[in-house]
């Protein structure tokens, strides 16, 4: 398997989240300027980041850990929260769309955590914390402030829940867009043949 291809597992999100999202985005981007902003495809809640792939049998692996794992789980039920950013409040590096507090998501995330480790990825350390990233790396000289966006996009609640019934295996392609191609689809709580 190739070095310099990425791959990850991910929550994608349904049409209508990823309509609100693009217009958050359709509304900020004019004032608030990051050097990119994700494509609506590629919208959605990273569970682990795997980078490089050592070989086809620890992909195959994992696949077989994620695919048991997906069975014995129920869909989430999740729903938009109020926007954020990592990095410096007044230059940030990533402005997100968080996701409300989900114990559901959080035993998940662990578990498919526990399985990545297992075959033998090393993963970041850094504790989960739910985000779907809108932009990347602020551009702009003028004082950016978090509580800005928050008064210009608000969640609500009718429009902002959603189900989610699936994981999906990514894989990164940075020469094009949307750069995020779905290699693996595992049904929440769908005992395969």
């Amino acid at each position: 398997m190739s070095k310099h291809t990425h791959y990850f597992l991910a929550l994608p999100l349904p049409p209508h989240i990823r309509s609100l999202l693009t217009e958050w985005k359709e509304l900020l981007e004019q004032r608030f300027s990051f050097r990119s902003w994700v494509h609506p495809q590629d919208l959605h809640i990273t569970l682990c980041f795997l980078g490089s792939v050592s070989s086809f049998s620890q992909m195959s692996q994992l696949k077989k850990q994620v695919k048991s794992i997906a069975e014995i789980h129920q869909p989430l039920e999740l729903s938009i929260d109020v926007p954020g950013t990592f990095g410096s409040p007044t230059s940030p590096r990533i402005f997100w769309a968080g996701v409300k507090e989900s114990q559901d998501l959080r035993s998940l995330q662990q578990q498919v955590y526990n399985a990545c480790i297992n075959v033998g990825f090393e993963l970041e350390k850094r504790p989960f914390t739910p985000h779907i990233t809108l932009a990347r790396k602020r551009t702009s000289p003028f004082q950016f402030k978090e509580s800005d966006i928050r008064e210009m996009v608000r969640p609500k609640e009718e429009h902002s829940s959603y189900e989610v019934n699936q994981m999906v295996l990514y894989q990164t392609h940075l020469d094009r867009m949307p750069r995020y191609q779905p290699l693996s689809v595992f049904q929440l709580g769908h005992i395969g043949e």
